[in-house]
């Protein structure tokens, strides 16, 4: 967020307005959204190579490509409109980019070793493939939420407050609980479920009965200090 926020501000100001008309000028053309594949997909063609380990710089630049992006999104209603409009388009284009690599692999090409050797041609084809996917997908999601829960009720607000906390505490559980899981002698279709499961439950254990009572926490992970929050 806070090196973003020079970018925000300047998107607020003459010239960074005047941009945001341009490129949504070009999202009132059909399919003209997917504009927004080709600067994603340029970091990832050349980060990846540099960093290629997940959780890396790469990724950190691109996920921070894509908070850029929703305040984008915003700043200009024809952006959403477009959205709206291509939802169809974007939801198909990333299924078939989907479909094609699964049918790749099962057909005996060596999509995994491509994705693990910086240099060669394919694997910077399949990170043009893997940012299409992410923004295919992502403003495909953006679309289901317009749609379809454009309303709020208790069981919304109760989520929307508790999605950060949520995604901070699942990842440890998740690696708590699996580390011990794996150990199991038993198959992969029996301890999947079960991290799985056990980690969604003690992740939302953790958010309703420490982060969402107890006020220290409630500010550390940026929600709001109800009255009724204990000290």
């Amino acid at each position: 967020m806070l090196i973003t926020l020079p970018l925000f501000l300047w998107l607020k100001k003459g010239s960074g307005q005047r941009l945001l008309w341009q490129m949504a000028s070009l999202c009132e053309h059909r399919g003209g959204v997917l504009l927004f594949f080709l600067p994603l997909a340029l970091l990832k063609c050349l980060l990846a190579p540099i960093f290629p380990r997940e959780h890396d710089w790469a990724d950190f630049i691109l996920q921070m490509a894509f908070f850029a992006l929703g305040f984008i999104l915003f700043g200009d209603e024809r952006f959403l409109r477009a959205v709206r409009r291509d939802w169809w388009l974007l939801l198909a284009a990333g299924t078939v980019i989907v479909l094609s690599l699964l049918g790749m692999y099962l057909m005996g090409f060596p999509v995994m070793e491509w994705s693990g050797t910086p240099g060669i041609v394919q694997f910077s084809v399949l990170q043009m493939f893997i940012s299409a996917i992410a923004l295919c997908y992502s403003l495909a999601t953006i679309f289901v939420g317009m749609r379809f829960l454009n309303f709020t009720n208790n069981w919304l607000r109760y989520a929307q407050e508790a999605v950060l906390p949520f995604f901070v505490v699942h990842q440890p559980v998740i690696i708590v609980i699996a580390f011990f899981v794996v150990q199991w002698n038993t198959g992969t279709p029996i301890k999947l479920p079960i991290v799985v499961l056990s980690s969604f439950m003690v992740s939302v254990g953790l958010y309703e009965l420490m982060v969402r009572r107890i006020r220290p926490l409630r500010l550390v992970f940026g929600m709001k200090v109800s009255r009724a929050s204990k000290a």
